[in-house]
């Protein structure tokens, strides 16, 4: 198949990229005269003709298909969001493939936003783990702003477990589950050392190569649109059904914001159901803050206790009751892996408690105290992703 093509599998079988670009949000803002300007423009080339014929073979276009554009000359978009657009490249010197994420053209205008993107990708570019995606470069070319970032050859999480629901398939094993989760954790390990918080774990930002091998995918764009997010028009960012009670009342957040937010990924995987659900963004943080989700073993009866006992342990309303940090987390994953009790779990044995009377009742006025400010905020909180 077309290397360059992000559809020439059938349908429902497309490899995705890190953006988890889904369908569906609002089109992406940028066409292909935002390419003019200091960067070179889409003139014909015929030396390049069969280039262009690998790159667009079988996919999807997207406005800049097609284009040279830096070094690269750009092919199938890979996925979109409502505040960046992933496509596939290949380097017109070393022919090698990279993933081309490219901003609309109002940041490029906008100098303090300029720095504060030229800032993390410096700071992503030092994150040096196979369990993330590897950024490469990135600044402004023309009209807009860019990430270089490395093509992932797979799928998201997001699109397998999507898959799995439509197709009636059961989830993962807890092997399965706990394979995929420690691979993710020793991503955020290499993240702790560079005290880099990623704030949008979700299953559309782990993606899976053919190999097997998870990678977490924009670290540090995504602080950086969320605080541009945050100015524009007041919305918090992140992903509600994913997202900590501490990210929901917009207070300061660091690994252990990721940690619960990756403790209902595993939750999804171990249940193909998130460990919430609710028809807005409010009630969904109102649950966080209040509700305790379901017993995975009430979900999927021959789920690893242990393993739950360490996602309940991840999901705990307040982030000092959870692990301390990446490290902490790694440890009771491997040790269920290797058939073991985790060290660090808080609900290795008995029941969870259920409800938001339960849960009032077992944090006393620890959670009363989070709900005056909370509701305030709610009133006209809008949630984005910035990852589509």
């Amino acid at each position: 198949m077309p290397i360059l093509s992000g559809q020439s599998a059938p349908p429902g079988e497309r490899p995705a990229h890190q953006s988890g670009g889904s369908s569906g949000t609002r089109p992406f803002l940028f066409t292909e005269a935002d390419l003019s300007g200091d960067g070179p423009g889409l003139g014909s080339n015929p030396a390049l003709d069969a280039q262009r014929a690998v790159l667009s073979a079988d996919g999807r276009k997207g406005p800049v298909s097609g284009a040279q554009w830096k070094d690269y000359e750009i092919g199938d978009l890979l996925g979109e969001g409502g505040m960046a657009a992933v496509y596939l490249a290949r380097h017109r010197g070393d022919g090698r493939l990279v993933a081309l994420k490219i901003l609309p053209a109002r940041f490029a205008d906008d100098a303090a936003f300029r720095v504060r993107f030229e800032r993390e990708a410096r700071i992503s570019q030092a994150l040096d783990s196979l369990h993330v995606v590897k950024v490469f470069g990135g600044g402004r070319y023309g009209q807009l702003c860019y990430l270089e970032m490395e093509f992932v050859d797979g799928r998201s999480l997001g699109d397998l477990v999507k898959q799995r629901r439509e197709a009636g398939q059961g989830p993962w094993t807890s092997a399965e589950a706990v394979g995929l989760a420690i691979q993710a954790v020793r991503g955020l390990v290499e993240a702790g050392r560079h005290q880099l918080v990623h704030r949008d774990i979700k299953p559309g930002n782990l993606m899976l190569t053919r190999d097997g091998v998870v990678k977490i995918a924009d670290f540090g764009i995504v602080k950086v649109l969320g605080e541009e997010a945050m100015t524009m028009t007041g919305t918090a960012m992140g992903t509600p059904s994913y997202m900590s009670p501490e990210q929901g009342r917009g207070d300061a957040v660091d690994q252990r914001s990721d940690i619960y937010s990756l403790g209902a990924v595993i939750y999804e995987l171990l249940t193909l159901a998130q460990p919430f659900s609710g028809e807005t963004a409010d009630a969904l943080i109102y649950q966080h803050h209040f509700v305790e989700p379901k017993l995975i073993t009430e979900l999927v009866p021959d789920a690893d206790p242990r393993l739950q006992a360490v996602v309940f342990t991840c999901l705990r309303k307040a982030a000092e009751e959870r692990y301390a940090d990446a490290t902490a987390l790694l440890a009771d994953l491997e040790a269920v892996e290797l058939d073991r009790e985790p060290q660090g779990a808080v609900f290795a044995k008995g029941r969870v408690c259920t409800g938001a009377d339960a849960a009032l009742a077992r944090h006393g006025g620890g959670l009363r105290r989070y709900w005056k400010p909370l509701a305030a905020g709610l009133a006209g909180l809008v949630l984005i992703s910035a990852l589509g």
